[in-house]
């Protein structure tokens, strides 16, 4: 019996487009690969809004970016903060901040040709202008701040990647139902003489 077909995503073409970034979503600590094996990386993904450019459908295109959720000089959220934002110091930087700043994205294809990938976030020349988004900005950290309407606002595939981190198992812990202690057991019924 074979597969049915998996649904194919529309591919943004590939180019420079102008953005506006709608959302920053903490992934928590996922499993990755990397050449060196698999490790575990605290992981964030960057959602931009792309203008000029449109589906079939006449929807807007939407791509994210994960990446590593280190500061690091040599870590690549840093170095696109860099880029993108001129920031001196991304470790002294709120990723919330992120939120309705415009960039301009360089989108490629990957090497099977099934995904659109954002290859280069940078300033937006001057005098370029944005409109606004049509997604609602949003954010999501699995802190204090963690919003389960946010949370319930992205696609499954992302919620189920999310709820495999541990970040996401403390924060919920909270609201999960407790289960109920265990009742003594009843006194036998007293014998009678």
């Amino acid at each position: 019996m074979s597969k049915p077909a998996q649904p194919t995503m529309e591919l943004c073409p590939e180019g420079s487009y102008s953005a506006v970034c709608t959302g920053v979503i903490e992934l928590g600590t996922q499993l990755v690969k990397t050449p060196q094996g698999e490790k575990k990386q605290k992981k964030i993904l960057i959602e931009f809004e792309l203008q000029g450019v449109e589906k079939e459908s006449g929807a807007r295109f939407l791509l994210g970016l994960r990446v590593t959720n280190s500061t690091h000089e040599k870590s690549t959220l840093a170095k696109t903060l860099k880029s993108w934002l001129s920031i001196k110091n991304p470790q002294d930087y709120d990723l919330d901040g992120l939120l309705a700043k415009t960039a301009l994205l360089g989108i490629t294809h990957s090497e099977d040709g099934k995904f659109s990938n954002i290859s280069t976030v940078a300033q937006l020349p001057k005098g370029m202008k944005v409109g606004k988004p049509e997604q609602e900005l949003r954010s999501l950290f699995l802190d204090e701040t963690y919003d389960p309407a946010v949370f319930a606002s992205l696609n499954d595939k992302l919620k189920e990647k999310i709820m495999l981190s541990p970040e996401y198992e403390a924060v919920t812990a909270d609201a999960k139902p407790k289960k109920a202690a265990a009742k003594p057991a009843a006194k036998p019924a007293a014998k009678k003489r």
